[in-house]
């Protein structure tokens, strides 16, 4: 019922409302060219095969240990402009976000600035906490599982409101207060339930020990890696030049809405859980440095992975394990890592097969929020397609 009330507030929104932020620039020169690599005509095939089915524009990159790395896309970064889409384009990630905040937290507790097995009491207020169900016992580690027992901020009217006043920005306090008084959805530690709440306040936490968040992410991940095309967005006009256009099949039927505005709204709304927009470069040199030293220690990124199995019938997000800002993913039998993000004019997800030694990141630029059938396209169906490609 929730949903189909939100999406009747968004469909009277796009249809009445026009909002007063700056529409992205797509405009990207772009020299990435991998057309030399043994298996460019079947990725290319298969990005050509998808948006032609419907999705706008779609971005992959693929990192095999024998093939090398293929980057590619098909489709437009705007359509009624009828440009392109490219590698270059700094893609939406939405809840990539998590795995992210979960690094700076664990950088903090490398530093001794903070335990995992700390409560939050010591670092935020208490007035705050104790009107946020589990906020005074979940500790730093249970957030990081998504195990504090607290509801997603999404299951309140958070969402109807924020439809009602889209260009409205809201403080991570204040996106906290829609949990004020809500009944815990399970006891610290018991079962893992994906929700926002648990990493605004991680965010919280982050600023209260390190820095703002946008200077902590800046020198503790971006700068360490090197990464250029990527940043964190707090504010509408801060949204960087080359970002596709968003699209919305509202009703499922390949009719695609632009909804820029709304979605750019979003990023800098939600406060402390999400913002980052990335080129798929960047989001694969946050990968490779997980593994490989550049952002954690080697202790830290295993206990990242360390994942709790996710009861059949308990799995939110397409996860089946969830370690620390991090999840697991099994796909016709192979076994990935990472993050998905599912927004409301985009998806995008980053995942690493240590079997196979793989990384793979995939972006597109139309929603998976309210449309399950986009969601199985998009977080199952293509990674089967790459799948098939990729390890034949």
């Amino acid at each position: 019922m929730k949903k189909l009330i939100i999406s009747v507030a968004m469909m009277a929104l796009l249809s009445c409302q026009s909002l007063d932020i700056p529409a992205p620039d797509a405009q990207v020169n772009c020299t990435i060219a991998t057309t030399t690599h043994p298996k460019h005509a079947a990725y290319q095939g298969l990005l050509d095969r998808y948006t032609a089915q419907g999705i706008p524009g779609l971005n992959l990159l693929l990192d095999h240990p024998v093939d090398g790395c293929w980057q590619g896309a098909a489709g437009y970064a705007d359509v009624e402009a009828g440009i392109p889409l490219s590698p270059c384009h700094r893609m939406i990630t939405a809840s990539l976000i998590k795995s992210y905040i979960a690094v700076i937290v664990l950088q903090l507790a490398e530093e001794g600035k903070l335990s995992l097995e700390d409560q939050l009491t010591p670092y935020l207020d208490e007035k705050l906490l104790r009107r946020i169900p589990n906020g005074q016992t979940a500790t730093i580690r249970q957030l990081l599982q998504c195990r504090s027992g607290m509801p997603d901020v999404f299951e309140t009217d958070f969402l109807l409101d924020f439809l009602n006043q889209p260009t409205r920005q809201y403080s991570m306090e204040e996106l906290m207060r829609y949990l004020y008084g809500v009944k815990p959805a399970a006891a610290p530690g018991e079962r893992f339930y994906y929700g926002d709440g648990n990493f605004i306040l991680l965010s919280m936490l982050i600023e209260k020990v390190d820095a703002p968040l946008k200077e902590s992410y800046q020198t503790r991940i971006f700068d360490r890696l090197g990464s250029t095309d990527a940043f964190l967005v707090e504010q509408p006009d801060e949204l960087p030049t080359q970002v596709p256009a968003s699209y919305w099949d509202r009703y499922g039927n390949g009719v695609l809405e632009n909804v820029s505005d709304i979605q750019t709204a979003l990023i800098a709304g939600l406060a402390g859980t999400d913002g980052v927009v990335s080129s798929l470069s960047d989001l694969a040199s946050f990968m490779d440095g997980l593994r490989k030293g550049v952002l954690l220690s080697a202790a830290s990124y295993q206990e990242m992975v360390d994942v709790i199995a996710i009861p059949d019938g308990q799995s939110q997000q397409n996860y089946v394990g969830y370690g620390l800002g991090i999840g697991q993913v099994k796909v016709s039998g192979e076994t990935w890592y990472g993050s998905f993000g599912n927004h409301v004019g985009s998806a995008a997800m980053m995942l690493y097969n240590p079997t196979r030694q793989t990384t793979l990141i995939m972006a597109q630029n139309v929603g998976t929020f309210f449309n399950d059938a986009a969601k199985q396209r998009f977080f199952y169906e293509l990674i089967v397609e790459v799948e098939k490609i990729a390890f034949e």
